[in-house]
């Protein structure tokens, strides 16, 4: 499998013509976090995009860096369970997810605080981008990083979203064992492929017009 900066690219015009989309067709305030994810996970390939344009000059893309980074260690840990939170209809539900929230909300201060006081390095490496970030929790840190994503779609009552869960479980487990090196960013490129299917999940929800 080869990355670069045409997939990076593609996958961002594609998805964040989605996200838009999806965020006009949502049927209500509050399935809009749901929606936007295709135009965030559009946003982050644009910056790994950028990256690809400067290989044998890696601190050129520094910016591009941090901005992937961003989304990827701030961004998803807080926002994926404040969108399942905000888009789930059931109370006991909303409960639970509201203390995925908050545990997503402390693992994104601790991220961007190490971010701010460790180096960030870039490589290139097997066709993929290898990012690295001195983190004391290492394995650890990334199981718990998983299980809030994964718990937040599976806590919910929609269908779909458990689908979508197991999805990008499964996409984590096959990153991190066939291209274990450069985890972070082939994991998040499979799930920002997989984004596309809120697209037609948002479509589903929007109340069809009756023929007259």
């Amino acid at each position: 499998m080869c990355f670069s900066a045409t997939a990076s690219f593609t996958a961002s015009a594609v998805l964040s013509a989605a996200g838009v989309a999806s965020i006009k067709k949502a049927p209500r305030k509050r399935d809009q976090f749901i929606a936007a994810i295709p135009l965030l996970f559009g946003i982050q390939q644009f910056f790994e995009g950028m990256i690809w344009m400067f290989p044998d000059h890696p601190s050129y893309s520094m910016f591009f860096v941090v901005g992937f980074l961003f989304f990827a260690a701030v961004v998803w840990p807080f926002y994926i369970p404040l969108a399942v939170w905000s888009h789930e209809p059931d109370p006991e539900r909303k409960k639970s997810l509201r203390v995925l929230v908050v545990v997503g909300a402390i693992g994104a201060l601790y991220m961007f605080t190490l971010g701010i006081l460790q180096p960030v390095t870039l490589s290139f490496y097997d066709q993929s981008v290898h990012y690295s970030i001195p983190d004391p929790i290492g394995v650890w840190g990334i199981l718990m990083y998983i299980m809030v994503i994964i718990c937040s779609f599976l806590l919910s009552t929609k269908p779909f979203l458990h689908w979508f869960g197991l999805s990008i479980l499964f996409a984590a487990w096959f990153s991190w064992t066939i291209y274990n090196v450069t985890f972070t960013s082939v994991w998040c490129f499979f799930s920002a492929l997989l984004s596309l299917a809120i697209y037609f999940y948002i479509q589903q929800l929007t109340p069809k017009k009756s023929r007259a």
